[in-house]
């Protein structure tokens, strides 16, 4: 089913920007859980070899682990409606784009997280959408690269009969080495 653009083009740079910065924060953030985790569990180890620890220090790992706690619902929130804003936007310039529209609604781009079973497929068509009408110079086919290169895809041990079909031979450089030809030229026979 397509659909026809809505609205006008409105460029998802700038949120682009802040959600990546937002998401660097996270893993920031994250990486302080499992740090403060870790110092956690190096008290409790402790303390089954027989070292207790002092009280200000288990008090001390309590209010840490207690505010890492209570933050960590906001920072998840926020980061996850300001993905869930980008996805919006960017996929409501996917109609724009090209000229038969898109597949699903911008809601439906969000809203394809939050039903079950389609949660494990569809956000995956919806960003694979968005990313090849915002590429057109690519090609479906092009996913296929890395079996092409190989000789994987060609179903004669490499001999790249199926590149042809096509439309395409891998690229290589002339400074490529031998080695390096040798193993991109297709399987290595094991017998």
């Amino acid at each position: 089913m397509t659909r026809s653009p809505s609205g006008a083009y409105r460029s998802a740079k700038g949120l682009s920007s802040v959600a990546v910065t937002i998401y660097l924060g996270r893993a920031a953030f994250e990486a302080m859980c499992v740090l403060s985790a870790l110092m956690q569990l190096g008290l409790l180890v402790n303390a089954l070899a027989g070292h207790r620890p002092t009280m200000e220090v288990a008090r001390a790992n309590d209010v840490r682990q207690a505010v890492l706690t209570i933050l960590r619902l906001p920072v998840l929130l926020s980061s996850s409606i300001l993905f869930f804003v980008w996805l919006y936007r960017a996929y409501a310039n996917v109609g724009h784009l090209r000229s038969w529209g898109s597949a699903y609604t911008p809601g439906w781009a969000v809203g394809w997280f939050f039903v079950p079973i389609f949660s494990f497929f569809r956000p995956f068509q919806v960003v694979r959408e968005m990313w090849n009408a915002s590429r057109p110079e690519w090609n479906e086919s092009d996913s296929l690269w890395w079996m092409r290169t190989r000789g994987w895809g060609s179903g004669v041990h490499g001999s790249g009969a199926g590149l042809s079909a096509a439309g395409r031979e891998p690229k290589r450089s002339a400074s490529a080495s031998s080695a390096t030809r040798a193993i991109t030229a297709g399987p290595i026979p094991i017998a």
